[in-house]
């Protein structure tokens, strides 16, 4: 899934941090082929992280999201005719490394703001399900992939990225 978002940090004691973050999720798969950048749901979540100097440190994040497709939303034809749907909500933990390309640092640093990289592993647990008729169903269990049993609902993640933090009153950053 995507997320954009902001995050609000606060500095305790100027070597850790704690924070929330917000914004959209989307999906991009076999009901979403075209549009990368289509917010289905939305995602909420809070950090903990350890600095170990202005350029590195390690966090511990959870996020959750929802996110969404309908085939009967499609402008294709043939996925209109298809009419496959989800909803599931995400639940995913994973520990990140963090590598800030100036001296920042909260409340301090010879910089007040920095592109930063992430990367990291971690986990999702999703459970999707569809509705038909005011019926809900569990995909997972229903082998709607051409497998044996119902598939595993939880996954590994490699989540990566950049951003750009901006230290704008004391030990606060967005």
């Amino acid at each position: 899934f995507i997320i954009f978002g902001g995050q609000v940090s606060r500095a305790q004691e100027g070597t850790w941090e704690l924070g929330l973050m917000g914004g959209g999720a989307g999906y991009v798969g076999d009901l979403n082929q075209n549009n990368l950048l289509q917010i289905s749901g939305f995602s909420a979540g809070a950090y903990a992280k350890r600095n170990f100097n202005q350029y590195l440190g390690v966090r511990l994040n959870y996020t959750y999201g929802q996110i969404k497709a309908s085939d009967s939303k499609s402008a294709n034809a043939q996925f209109r005719e298809r009419n496959l749907a989800f909803k599931t909500s995400l639940n995913e933990i994973s520990a990140l490394v963090d590598f800030n390309f100036f001296n920042f640092n909260l409340g301090g640093g010879t910089r007040q703001f920095t592109p930063y990289l992430f990367t990291g592993a971690g986990f999702v647990i999703f459970k999707p399900t569809v509705k038909v008729d005011g019926e809900k169903y569990r995909l997972d269990w229903l082998a709607t992939e051409g497998e044996a049993n119902a598939y595993n609902n939880v996954v590994l993640t490699i989540p990566y990225g950049l951003g750009l933090r901006y230290n704008y009153k004391d030990t606060w950053s967005v």
